[in-house]
């Protein structure tokens, strides 16, 4: 199961990460990352929902 989705398409990358993990038609959370800055952005958020989910789980 995918938890995130990149889409590059002339030059503008769009991401997408789901909202909550779960088995059937996840919500996905679309958005567009423009700069260098919005992308360290988006991979911190990631890691903390990422940490998150994990200890919610344990």
């Amino acid at each position: 199961m995918a938890i995130t989705k990149f889409v590059l398409s002339e030059g503008v990358l769009t991401a997408a990460v789901v909202k909550k993990p779960q088995r059937s038609g996840p919500e996905w959370l679309n958005k567009t990352l423009k700069s260098g800055a919005e992308v360290r952005d988006f991979s911190a958020e990631l890691k903390k929902k990422l940490s998150a989910w994990s200890d919610h789980d344990e």
